[in-house]
């Protein structure tokens, strides 16, 4: 197989895990850090896939140029001000839903990723 893509995923619980085990059974994409705030899910992280960069600062995956793509995975807190931050950074978007916390919040990510001319899908991880 050709070029791996390269994807960060943030949030390390369960759904983390699930879209962590998902991306490496495909052989297409090589995942460059994973990221949790949680030092328990870090050091799972660090058994699951130990060709990661396990780290706890998200800001280092939206300022990295060779990430492609980010899974987020954290809680629908978080997920307003990361989507914000890979359109700004311009990577593609997996999300876990919900998007947001309010359905204001939502249409102003809808909204944003349509007009960033990015791929960002919002779905259970076996169908991305």
């Amino acid at each position: 197989m050709g070029h791996k893509i390269k994807v960060a995923v943030i949030g390390f619980g369960r759904m983390g895990e699930f879209y962590l085990e998902d991306l490496l059974s495909t052989g297409r994409w090589d995942v460059k850090y994973i990221c949790d705030i949680s030092e328990t899910s870090r050091q799972l992280a660090k058994v699951a896939c130990p060709t990661a960069e396990v780290i706890s600062d998200e800001d280092i995956i939206f300022n990295d140029p060779e990430v492609q793509v980010v899974a987020l995975c954290a809680l629908a807190d978080s997920r307003k001000s990361q989507i914000d931050k890979a359109i700004s950074s311009g990577k593609h978007i997996l999300a876990e839903k919900p998007i947001g916390v309010a359905v204001e919040e939502e249409w102003d990510s809808v909204a944003k990723a349509e007009q960033s001319g990015l791929v960002t899908a919002v779905n259970l991880y076996q169908r991305n």
